[in-house]
């Protein structure tokens, strides 16, 4: 038996987002067939158990009789913070009687959807020959990463800036 590809999505905001893996098994499929999976954190910045609902998950991949392949979910859960991508690895191990595990791991990728805004516009008052400066700034990207972006809008009171 092996796992199948790697995944990689977003989290979503909230409730929770299926990943969906799949298990391979070669040789006959005569009978149904099945291997325990469980899942780690893994990688720099690894997923722990508030990325699953409070729990990390297990479970069994099952392949159905004639089926040389086994489908099965692991839920993320969504929330709004901002954070790094994080990692987690999906492995399978005790399969049933006659079968070998081959490659026993894909990792999960739970990509950052998140990000913060800082508003920094306020009222400045200025004198004649003034001038305000106004920007929205973001911190962070729906991509991981850890970027400020800032949008500056120039305003000049009866001068030049």
């Amino acid at each position: 038996m092996d796992m199948g590809p790697s995944v990689a999505q977003s989290e979503g905001n909230a409730g929770t987002t299926a990943f969906g893996f799949t298990a391979t098994r070669t040789g006959a499929t005569t009978s149904a067939a099945t291997a325990t999976f469980t899942v780690t954190g893994s990688g720099a910045n690894p997923a722990n158990a508030a990325d699953f609902d409070g729990s990390v998950p297990t479970g069994t991949a099952t392949f159905a009789i004639g089926s040389s392949t086994a489908n099965f979910t692991v839920n993320v859960s969504g929330d709004t913070a901002v954070e790094p991508n994080e990692t987690f690895t999906v492995t399978l191990s005790a399969p049933s009687a006659g079968y070998t595990i081959g490659t026993a791991a894909a990792t999960g990728t739970i990509n950052n959807d998140d990000s913060d805004i800082m508003d920094m516009v306020g009222d400045v008052a200025l004198a004649e020959g003034g001038c305000r400066h106004d920007c929205l700034c973001v911190h962070g990207e729906p991509d991981g990463r850890d970027d400020i972006r800032c949008q500056c809008d120039l305003y000049s009171y009866g001068g030049q800036c």
